[in-house]
């Protein structure tokens, strides 16, 4: 009932989102990697199409989409419910990204453009003024988009569609990012070890630098995670959506 209520209060500050599905789980989805919906939270269909004067299907739709997303769980009992976060979920999710990227560390050394490698290039140099100036959000976003160039890099469309399923659910576990010790250090060496493979064109150096650069990360991120919080999200304050 605690849960019910969470995810109530949360969303009943929510605009109308309309009646397409996509606007409907972007809200959704939004306060769940926000932490504003916590692990667990009910989301009741009957209650959510009411608060937002919408039909059932769409938020149906949308609810299934989060689902294949994994950051909703369906259950036969419970209904819809924001997925657990914990460290054995941590563990798979590094394991599928582990076999992405550096699959495609490996596809891009042979595929990436001038431009791909002048982008990781420009974003390590990000990672590198974040951290001078203290910033780690801004260290945090520069990384991700490393990787997401990496990716796009590497020409193949289903391995970016694949990789897209899951680098939102990355963000859930930023809270004990800031625990790690020497992570932007560490980050921006082994990030930088990457993109020297890449760009001498060794195939099979850069999956290994990639590789290891994820294990090592799941690893510190695992041994970082509180007593008793399981890695949980980053929590923000109230969101306040406004239509476009």
């Amino acid at each position: 009932m605690v849960r019910h209520m969470t995810a109530s209060r949360t969303l009943k500050n929510l605009e109308k989102p309309g009646l397409l599905p996509g606007r409907i789980a972007d809200l959704i989805r939004d306060a769940i990697l926000k932490g504003q919906l916590t692990p667990g939270a009910r989301l009741i269909e009957q209650q959510l199409a009411k608060q937002w004067n919408i039909s059932r299907a769409p938020l149906r739709e949308a609810i299934r989409q989060l689902a294949t997303e994994g950051l909703v769980t369906l259950s036969p009992h419970r209904g819809a419910s924001v997925s657990e976060v914990s460290e054995g979920a941590l563990t798979e999710l590094f394991a599928v990204r582990e076999m992405i990227e550096s699959f495609g560390a490996e596809l891009a050394a042979r595929n990436a453009s001038p431009q791909h490698v002048a982008s990781m290039r420009t974003l390590i140099s990000d990672m590198e003024r974040c951290k001078r100036d203290n910033d780690l959000s801004g260290f945090y976003v520069a990384g991700l988009e490393f990787h997401n160039v990496l990716v796009m890099a590497t020409g193949n469309a289903m391995l970016v569609q694949l990789y897209d399923q899951i680098k939102r659910q990355f963000r859930r576990y930023q809270a004990t990012l800031p625990r790690v010790p020497d992570l932007p250090t560490n980050s921006i060496e082994e990030h930088r070890s990457i993109l020297d493979a890449i760009e001498r064109r060794d195939a099979q150096q850069a999956f290994n630098e990639a590789r290891h650069h994820i294990r090592h990360l799941t690893e510190q991120v695992s041994d970082n995670a509180g007593p008793g919080d399981n890695v949980q999200p980053l929590r923000l304050d109230p969101i306040n959506r406004k239509e476009e």
